[in-house]
């Protein structure tokens, strides 16, 4: 098997980056999905403290909580075939960007 050339990674990253700018709807969505898992990310970084010092859930209500965004989760891979062929691949992926944030804060 012929060895493939390698590039530096700066030309890589540039080759990548250049490709995503022309892709229509990743050129939109990447940065959303960046910032949409920093958020989420954050959140589910005090989450623990927040269910159990303001909530007052113990170990139990915070596992049911977090059994909860797993059922969620389930619920979003069973329908999110449907979801794309109603409203289209562009919109199911910008929505959530949009709504996510909404969600967090209530």
């Amino acid at each position: 098997m012929p060895a493939i050339p390698r590039r530096p990674v700066f030309a890589e990253v540039d080759a990548a980056l250049r490709w995503l700018g022309r892709h229509p709807v990743l050129r939109y969505t990447a940065p959303l999905a960046g910032q949409t898992n920093l958020a989420g990310t954050m959140v589910f970084s005090i989450l623990v403290l927040f269910s159990q010092e303001v909530l007052g859930l113990g170990d139990v209500g915070y596992g049911v909580l977090r059994g909860a965004l797993g059922v969620g989760g389930l619920i979003g891979v069973f329908t999110a075939g449907m979801i794309i062929a109603a409203i289209g691949e562009a919109w199911s992926q910008r929505l959530p960007s949009w709504f996510g944030p909404i969600a967090a804060l209530a």
